[in-house]
């Protein structure tokens, strides 16, 4: 397979866009994934940068001048704008060799950082080191903090695949059985300390867990090859759990697993 793009290519979009970026006086500071001294992993990484900015009044603005920049500078290739809150918004770039760039722009007060998977790439006058001490959190606290949330909502796909299977709703409950399967990957990567969102990273999660994740594929979108997958998604999603309620000390499976398992038994 051909390489669509090399390192020296990679690295010089990077200090392009950073060289640029640190020109903004509204920028406080760039955060990039990766580590100071190896930004890019692997081959393959996209170029991912997150842009501070200090005052949430100005987030509109200085987003819409760096779109308009971004357009100017690769020119003809596809560009998306995104807002994804009112303080963070996101512009994404797909050159034409398929490397992606996303540049993320976020106020001071709406982010915290996780883990070392990041690096500062800019800091204009140690301001994002300072704040950033106070906000950093473990790797740990933070994948129990990331469970706790797919557990308080975990149940909403469950109950609504079912209830349009009851309704027929065969499609519906397709949607809602993919929904269910997003949040067991993610749930199997806090597990195996992969981020998989969006079904990222996937290959590097065990053999053994992808071969049983095919099974929670519907064989065809019928009442029957839904219900199956569904009791086969809810079996894969209680064996993380029960690794995951081992390892916090907490019992969110033996309460889920009785009541959800008795619901899709009786109503599916």
């Amino acid at each position: 397979m051909s390489m669509l793009f090399t390192p020296a290519q990679r690295q010089n979009i990077y200090d392009t866009i950073l060289n640029q970026l640190m020109d903004d006086n509204r920028i406080t500071g760039i955060l990039a994934i990766g580590t100071k001294d190896a930004v890019f992993a692997d081959a393959d990484d996209t170029i991912d940068l997150l842009v501070i900015i200090e005052k949430p009044s100005i987030i509109d603005i200085v987003f819409t001048l760096w779109v308009k920049r971004m357009e100017d500078l690769f020119e003809d290739q596809m560009l998306f704008r995104i807002i994804l809150h009112e303080d963070t918004h996101q512009v994404s770039i797909l050159l034409n060799n398929f490397l992606q760039v996303s540049v993320q722009f976020r106020a001071l007060n709406r982010f915290h950082l996780v883990g070392d998977d990041w690096c500062i790439a800019f800091d204009r006058s140690d301001h994002i080191q300072d704040y950033l001490a106070n906000r950093r959190q473990t790797r740990e606290q933070h994948i129990q903090a990331t469970y706790k949330r797919h557990i308080r909502i975990i149940w909403k796909p469950i109950v609504g695949c079912v209830r349009e299977l009851r309704r027929d709703n065969l499609w519906k409950a397709n949607a809602q059985l993919e929904v269910l399967r997003r949040h067991l990957v993610e749930i199997a990567g806090l597990r195996h300390l992969q981020f998989t969102q969006d079904y990222e990273n996937m290959d590097l999660l065990p053999e053994m867990f992808l071969v049983q994740l095919r099974h929670t594929l519907p064989t065809n979108i019928s009442d029957t090859g839904i219900r199956r997958a569904l009791k086969v998604t809810l079996g894969l999603l209680f064996n993380e759990t029960t690794e995951l309620d081992m390892q916090f000390d907490t019992h969110y499976t033996v309460e889920l697993e009785e009541r959800l398992s008795a619901f899709v038994d009786t109503y599916a």
